[in-house]
């Protein structure tokens, strides 16, 4: 998981882990609209992609 938006310094990024497995990171969120989405390979472009509002 990547994540992008107002406060977070360029991007945020978890490690890159196999399928079934888990990680966890910690980015603290400010107001506004964050862009969340998966870096690995071309999962983006094929639609792990969202669009988080924290008010």
């Amino acid at each position: 998981m990547a994540i992008s938006g107002p406060g977070i310094s360029g991007e945020q990024q978890s490690e890159t882990i196999d399928g079934g497995a888990k990680t966890q990171f910690t980015v603290t969120l400010r107001p506004g609209s964050h862009e969340v989405w998966c870096p690995v390979g071309n999962h983006r472009a094929q639609g792990m992609e969202t669009t988080l509002v924290v008010k």
